[in-house]
């Protein structure tokens, strides 16, 4: 059975609930050099969902992670991705 949790005041259950679901999901995250990574995630931006690949990087592992840049595309062009990094692969592995 879920515990139930108090709201803080002024703070209604829809809001809560909207908060809640706009949570970043990282679906992978890539090491991609010396305190800098990638992630594979859906974030959200003014209340719209975004897909796509978010840069981080700090300045040594003392330091928080920092938001680099990002690249979004919409949920109905990710097979256009996915084919996109299909090629890039095989011209790689073509070398």
């Amino acid at each position: 059975m879920a515990e139930k949790v108090e709201l803080p005041p002024g703070v209604s259950k829809e809001q809560a609930e909207k908060v809640l679901k706009e949570q970043p999901v990282v679906f992978t995250e890539i090491e991609t050099g010396y305190n800098s990574k990638i992630q594979i995630r859906k974030n959200f931006y003014k209340g719209k969902e975004l897909f796509g690949i978010q840069r981080f990087w700090r300045e040594d592992e003392t330091k928080d992670w920092q938001f680099g840049k990002a690249i979004d595309f919409p949920e109905e062009s990710i097979d256009e991705v996915i084919e996109g990094f299909t090629k890039m692969k095989a011209y790689l592995e073509a070398r």
